[in-house]
């Protein structure tokens, strides 16, 4: 969330960082956390000021906006709809200054602990604008991803990777991962530090499982063949 907020600051005095074509879209930014037990997303919006629709009390129409980032997030696991619970941020969460307005939202939820885990989380927020967007997901390394929509593969090769990439795309509003626990026997680790989503694909736990027994069965079956040769 640190991470997130100093950005967050960064952006608002320097458009460029927030906006890839100027000033003139709305740009969307989105970190998602998947821990050992729960998942965090930390969000932000930056809104031209040209796009903000002037009323009588100003104050009036920034609580609107934050309002509208605050619940235009939302989540479903295994297609079971999924409340997020707003978490205290570290800094306002309304900055104005420059060509825009930026509001900042950070969530959280509990995760099931148990198989695999299809995540969507779906973002509605400003749905009638044309806007960049820029997603990014860590997890923690007892989890394995499986699957995502922010990587193509072919043939088990990483043929596209859309982690942390500025995209014009409506797509971009949707992001699955679909992801379960390490197995047991790799669960025991001595690092806490969370990876980018690229850098925790794998094989699910019964395939590595099967290959492990495979690994194994092979081994023997050429220790039983080196003996038979030696006698």
């Amino acid at each position: 969330m640190v991470y997130l907020f100093c950005l967050f600051c960064l952006a608002i005095c320097s458009n460029s960082l927030a906006h890839p074509i100027a000033a003139e879209l709305t740009a969307h930014q989105t970190r998602l956390t998947l821990g050992k037990t729960h998942a965090t997303v930390d969000y932000q919006v930056w809104i031209p000021n040209s796009h903000l629709v002037q009323e009588s009390k100003q104050g009036t129409l920034l609580e609107s906006r934050l309002r509208e980032a605050q619940t235009g997030l939302s989540l479903t696991i295994n297609g079971n709809p999924t409340p997020l619970s707003l978490l205290p941020l570290e800094g306002p969460a309304v900055r104005t200054g420059g060509h825009v307005t930026g509001f900042q939202v950070a969530l959280r939820t509990d995760l099931p602990t148990e198989g695999i885990q299809d995540l969507l989380l779906f973002n509605s927020v400003e749905p009638d604008e044309i806007a960049n967007f820029n997603t990014e997901v860590f997890v923690h390394p007892s989890l394995r991803v499986l699957e995502t929509s922010l990587l193509d593969l072919e043939e088990g090769q990483l043929t596209a990777n859309r982690h942390a990439q500025w995209r014009m795309d409506e797509k971009s509003r949707e992001l699955r991962v679909v992801f379960r626990k390490h197995p047991r026997i790799l669960q025991f680790t001595n690092t806490e530090k969370f990876r980018p989503i690229h850098k925790a694909l794998g094989l699910p736990w019964m395939a590595l499982t099967a290959l492990g027994i495979g690994g194994l069965v092979m081994s023997l079956t050429t220790a039983r063949i080196m003996r038979s040769r030696k006698s």
